[in-house]
């Protein structure tokens, strides 16, 4: 489980998650950062669900931060809506092209919250 917190005020915007990670209920790491920036702060997030994919791209798998700032230098958003977009797009491309014997669970999920 990861706990994340999003506020947006008129002086600015926060994200922060738990840095916990589990893996077959035990636990992993406390030292396990979720969150991003991106933009020099103009978007912030953090993520939940899958931590890292792409093992079949090249010798280890990138965690999901990694992808994100990957996405992140093709474009330049005039908006969060947009970027949110196109972020969605490539991650839901790279996501669709993980092998079945990469992840054993079927459905698994990426939440990503973002802030800006």
């Amino acid at each position: 489980m990861t706990i994340i917190i999003a506020s947006v005020s008129n002086k600015g915007h926060v994200t922060s998650s738990d840095g916990r990670t589990a893996y077959n209920g035990e636990i992993d790491s406390e030292n396990e950062d979720k969150t991003f920036s991106l933009y020099d702060g103009k978007i912030r997030g953090a993520y939940a669900g899958m931590m890292s994919f792409g093992r079949h791209e090249n010798s280890s798998a990138r965690t999901v931060r990694e992808h994100i700032e990957n996405v992140s230098k093709k474009i330049s958003p005039a908006s969060l809506v947009e970027f949110a977009e196109f972020l969605s797009k490539k991650l839901l491309e790279r996501i669709e092209t993980i092998r079945e014997d990469e992840w054993s669970i079927k459905s698994r999920r990426l939440v990503v919250f973002l802030t800006g």
